[in-house]
């Protein structure tokens, strides 16, 4: 077992699993005794030592309970190649027992949330785990943040968290726009991949009279796609923060 800067990985329990769609499941998590180290970090993760590879497989995942939840919990999707996410999503059942390190988070700063902002979001696929907790941090903040979330799939099928986001979107602080690959929306603007040209075009479409950050969560192509618009766009780099969904860099397996 890896022993890291985070102390030793403790046993928790698989509480509930949801099925969100044919590759996703959403765990609820019991950590027992070690529940006061699993303290909810907004955009943050947990790693599971999954025991499907030799040495054991660590893999991260983002935390998307609401701020106020009782229990942590995360989405899973399955995606190709990956023995990590085929194993949570064919073998996690409820009353299993794992080890896993408790919650770090380095996405969210927290002096974002000392004034209202206006939170500019990009996300592909899975990544939209760590924006949606953000997401709902802010709206739970005393502060009156403004959010738009620019989500990338292939089809309306492929949306994560879809349910939730409608729920989020009703709100008048928050616009959720989806741009889809199979390109069956009537707005051009919204269909294809998010690149860097139409990260700038979609960065035009806010309107705002806050400070602006963005965020960042994806594939590692869409990441430097947008990560280009944003800088062809203006945006300082101290104004943006990117999610890492590679091997956890604070492990050494």
């Amino acid at each position: 077992m890896v022993i890291t800067s985070m102390g030793n990985p403790s046993t928790i329990t698989i509480k509930h699993v949801e099925r969100l769609g044919p590759k996703a499941v959403r765990l609820t998590l019991d950590p027992g005794a070690h529940a006061k180290e699993w303290r909810n970090i907004p955009g943050g993760y947990m790693t599971f030592c999954l025991p499907c590879g030799d040495p054991i497989l660590y893999r991260s995942y983002s935390l998307v309970q609401a701020p106020d939840a009782m229990f942590p919990q995360v989405v899973v999707k399955e995606t190709g190649g990956s023995r990590g996410s085929a194993f949570v999503n064919r073998q996690f059942k409820p009353g299993m027992e794992v080890m896993a390190y408790p919650p770090q988070g380095r996405l969210f700063p927290s002096h974002w949330d000392e004034e209202p902002i206006h939170a500019v979001m990009f996300a592909a696929g899975a990544g939209i785990t760590p924006l949606y907790s953000v997401m709902q941090h802010l709206l739970a903040s005393p502060w009156d943040h403004e959010i738009t979330l620019f989500y990338g799939n292939r089809g309306v099928s492929d949306i994560l968290l879809r349910d939730e986001l409608e729920v989020l979107a009703a709100l008048p602080q928050v616009t959720v726009k989806h741009i889809l690959t199979d390109e069956s929306l009537d707005d051009e603007l919204y269909n294809g991949r998010i690149n860097a040209s139409k990260t700038m075009l979609l960065w035009n479409e806010v309107v705002t009279d806050l400070p602006t950050k963005a965020m960042v969560s994806g594939p590692v192509g869409m990441k430097k796609d947008v990560l280009r618009g944003l800088d062809l766009a203006g945006i300082a780099a101290e104004n943006i923060r990117v999610e890492d969904f590679h091997h956890p860099p604070h492990l050494e397996a």
